[in-house]
């Protein structure tokens, strides 16, 4: 068995050559990039607040008195939601 190889994982790593390695780098820091991308811009159009006031306003306007909405927060556990808390 050759020593140098334990792991088949190193062959094919070690077995790449110079253009496929800078390849696969650059593939892994696109991924990466577009990751954090996507996460901050979900971040961003789940601001709860910015829901809030347009839900508020909405269901005073429609209900003709003063609606007011606690704290509101996002939620993935059930599907996407936002429970809202007096």
């Amino acid at each position: 068995m050759n020593v140098l190889f334990e792991d088949p994982v190193d062959r094919v790593v070690f077995m790449m050559n110079l253009r496929e390695k800078i390849f696969l780098l650059l593939a892994l820091i696109l991924v990466t990039g577009l990751c954090i991308f996507a996460f901050l811009s979900i971040r961003r159009l789940l601001d709860t607040e910015l829901y809030r006031t347009l839900v508020q306003t909405k269901l005073s306007e429609v209900l003709g008195r003063e609606v007011l909405i606690g704290k509101a927060t996002p939620s993935f556990w059930r599907g996407v939601g936002m429970p809202l808390k007096r």
